[in-house]
Formats: structure tokens, sequence, C-alpha cells
């Protein structure tokens, strides 16, 4: 009797664990979510921010330097 009572509670413990994992993971998706379009959206200013710099660093726009490497003529 006494292994049953203990199978079950072991049982029970086994499946409110996994409920509760389960609801953490929903809940920390669910705030992921909230905040992921603010980082978004730094990110793309970031990213802006960036090319004007890049484009004020180079004087002349068909040519471009690749680290390491000697100069490329590119034409657009």
């Amino acid at each position: 009797m006494q292994k049953l009572k203990f199978g079950i509670q072991l049982t029970a413990l086994m499946l409110a664990f996994t409920l509760w994992f389960m609801a953490e993971m929903k809940l920390a998706d669910r705030d992921m979510k909230k905040n992921q379009p603010e980082k978004q959206e730094s990110v793309e200013i970031k990213k802006e921010e960036a090319g004007k710099t890049a484009s004020k660093a180079s004087p002349v726009s068909d040519i471009s330097l690749l680290p390491g490497s000697a100069m490329i003529n590119v034409t657009i």
C-alpha cells in the first residue's frame, strides 16, 4: 500500500513540475515578445547611423576597401 501511495505521489509531482515548467516558458515567451519590437527599432536605428557614418567616411562612392586587401573598383 505504501509503495502504491509513493508511486501516486511521485507521478503527481512529475506532472506538476511539467505543468509548472510549461507555464513559466509561456510567461517568458510573452515577456520576450513584448520586448522584441523595442529591440528591433533600436537595431534599425543603429544600422541607419552606421550607414551614415560609413558614407561620410568614404569620399568617393565607387571605391570600397576590404580589410587586409587592395583597393577594389566598384561601378554602381
